[in-house]
């Protein structure tokens, strides 16, 4: 199956979290000429991404103003205990918030899947 890229041609991405999937996920994009930008708490985690040749940005206000999609790592709080304060200035602007799972199933549409959940 031959992945159609172009669905996220002229978007802008926001990453939030720089750990396995969301740095593996924001060079893929990146691979593929979309535009990205990434930013974690951490600066190890940050520094890796630069590292990587991302774009390493604090996802201020007028940062997210610019953006189309971000993508939130799993592990980061959406609701609970409390919403992470980027995710908070997201929901402010109306930005649309997403996983790594949704691009995936965004990019493999027409493929049937099945998900195994569980801790």
């Amino acid at each position: 199956m031959i992945i159609d890229w172009s669905i996220f041609k002229n978007k802008k991405f926001a990453f939030l979290g720089m750990g396995l999937t969301g740095l593996s996920t924001a060079l893929a994009l990146k691979k593929q000429g979309i535009q990205v930008v990434v930013w974690d708490d951490n600066e190890k985690e940050r520094l890796q991404a630069a590292q990587k040749g991302l774009d390493v940005t604090p996802l201020t206000y007028q940062r997210l103003q610019t953006i189309d999609l971000l993508i939130v790592s799993p592990g980061i709080p959406l609701f609970y205990p409390k919403p992470h304060p980027i995710i908070e200035l997201a929901r402010s602007l109306n930005l649309s918030i997403s996983g790594d799972l949704d691009l995936f199933y965004k990019l493999y549409n027409k493929a049937t899947f099945i998900g195994i959940t569980g801790t």
